[in-house]
């Protein structure tokens, strides 16, 4: 699951991220790991995209995100999951619902692959 600043720090070429960023999508395309984002994802890249670039520069932002990555579909179970958990912030606690939704439960301390951008760990339960 991967974070929405991770995504936009790939994208917009943002330092001291980029290179993190372009290294897990070089891993992606290779095809060594697969690349999932909250659906919720998708509107917040293209507005902040928008708003930098332009319609075009984010329309074909939303194009190379839709081409990369799996799409995991955000409803009002995972919403009602991710409020309950009270984090800080409520992206990451939505990216968590979404991972136990699809893979199981997976906590903080287990061996999972959860792209965040440096959660502090007082977040997670």
């Amino acid at each position: 699951m991967i974070d929405t600043n991770i995504v936009l720090g790939f994208l917009q070429e943002r330092e001291p991220f980029v290179q993190d960023a372009a290294r897990l999508f070089q891993r992606i395309d290779a095809g060594e790991v697969q690349g999932f984002i909250a659906a919720t994802t998708i509107t917040n890249i293209y507005y902040v995209v928008r708003r930098a670039a332009g319609v075009k520069v984010a329309q074909d932002a939303i194009i190379q995100v839709l081409t990369d990555l799996h799409i995991c579909p955000v409803d009002r179970t995972i919403l009602e999951q991710a409020i309950a958990l009270n984090f800080r912030d409520f992206e990451d606690a939505v990216q968590l619902c979404l991972w136990n939704d699809t893979w199981g439960r997976c906590s903080y301390n287990s061996l999972c692959l959860w792209f965040c951008r440096c959660s502090d760990s007082s977040d997670v339960t």
